[in-house]
């Protein structure tokens, strides 16, 4: 039975401390108001794919979408779910965003520590996705070393809600046990238009999985320019997709009177996601520091 593990941090003025418990798969926290008022909000979960303690919104997947909670003065709550098989052992992430009291508005991450129950299957290395032709994905990723591994399932998502399974690809690993890097590739048949997400679901001998981190491909035709999804957005949350290859880039977002809300420098991914926006109209500043060459993007949330 796998020993539960807790971590404590203070969310304005909220407190929790909570744990992940990888033999039953669950998780569970206690959220504790030290204010004398009520205080409301709401929390996502996230699972920390990678295993870095870092929160990835872009590769860390998504356990729990918004879920609001409400705690009494000077009380508390006990908040829980479940954790998928494939993402056993990892840790998990809380994203509260508060919406009443001083701290309105105020969002943090709270990291819940995970019981170790059994060695992991894969450890994945690198992983890419990248449109070689108005047809074809090609898909390559890196196994740093493998245990009781039958092979990996091509995963991918056209309409950001279903992901579908594709091709199975068997282990190159003898008796599906390896200590050193294996390399893999794939070319996925994909003349889709719009953004297709692809992850690779690791399937070990006896049934378990394990999710490798999502990354995005654009359509054909889709190149030369930066796409952002949803636009409007319901919830505060956008995606922004940039042409590959493109070297480093400065991002400043401000909203309509120009002041500036978020700043990233030296972002070299080719996907970034902005979230906790408000209800309003945002311009994306973009700068490519090789070239000079600078675009902008106009963002409209609109929140239900």
């Amino acid at each position: 039975m796998g020993v539960s593990c807790g971590i404590k941090y203070s969310v304005g003025y909220l407190t929790v401390t909570g744990f992940v418990n990888c033999a039953n798969l669950t998780w569970a926290a206690k959220v504790t108001n030290n204010t004398g008022i009520v205080l409301n909000g709401y929390y996502r979960v996230f699972a920390d794919v990678n295993g870095d303690g870092y929160f990835t919104p872009t590769s860390d997947t998504l356990l729990q979408g918004n879920t609001t909670f409400t705690v009494g003065a000077n009380s508390f709550i006990n908040i829980n779910g479940p954790v998928p098989i494939g993402n056993v052992n990892q840790n998990v992430f809380l994203v509260f965003t508060q919406t009443t009291g001083n701290a309105s508005g105020a969002s943090r991450v709270i990291l819940l520590l995970s019981a170790q129950c059994a060695p992991l299957a894969v450890t994945f290395g690198s992983f890419s996705a990248a449109r070689i032709n108005a047809s074809t994905v090609l898909l390559k990723w890196e196994t740093i070393n493998e245990i009781n591994n039958s092979g990996f399932v091509i995963q991918r998502n056209m309409d950001n809600n279903n992901w579908q399974n594709g091709s199975f690809i068997n282990t190159q690993a003898v008796g599906g046990n390896s200590s050193t890097s294996l390399f893999y590739t794939f070319n996925d048949i994909n003349s889709n238009k719009g953004i297709t997400q692809y992850r690779i679901k690791q399937v070990d001998i006896d049934g378990r999985l394990r999710f490798s981190e999502t990354r995005l491909v654009r359509g054909d035709g889709q190149n030369g320019k930066v796409i952002v999804y949803p636009n409007p957005s319901p919830d505060g949350r956008v995606n922004i997709v940039f042409e590959d290859n493109q070297g480093l880039r400065d991002i400043t977002l401000t909203d309509m009177s120009g002041r500036k809300m978020k700043q990233w420098n030296g972002i070299n991914n080719n996907t970034l996601q902005v979230e906790n926006l408000g209800t309003g109209i945002y311009t994306l500043s973009i700068m490519i520091r090789e070239t000079g060459v600078r675009s902008m993007e106009k963002i409209i949330v609109i929140l239900h």
